[in-house]
């Protein structure tokens, strides 16, 4: 899922020339009581950076509330 939301946001008119890469998943960073974190980065340009983390972790909350799925604050 999380390759899917980066995937579509390449293909925005707006995101595509911030974004310089495919998402990478490096693998779990964390496991809690409350959830899993999981690292991964996207190559941006440096300008970007920030656009890209804002708009990929939007769109995780929304498909994750699509799905049902509860995201831990903690």
């Amino acid at each position: 899922m999380l390759r899917e939301i980066a995937a579509e946001m390449r293909h925005d008119p707006d995101l595509a020339p911030l974004m310089l890469g495919d998402l990478k998943v490096l693998g779990v960073d964390a496991v809690k009581a409350t959830g899993v974190t999981i690292a991964g980065e996207i190559p941006c340009t440096a300008s970007g950076r920030w656009a890209v983390q804002r708009e990929f972790n939007r769109r995780l909350q929304k498909r994750f509330q699509e799905l049902g799925i509860a995201l831990s604050s903690g």
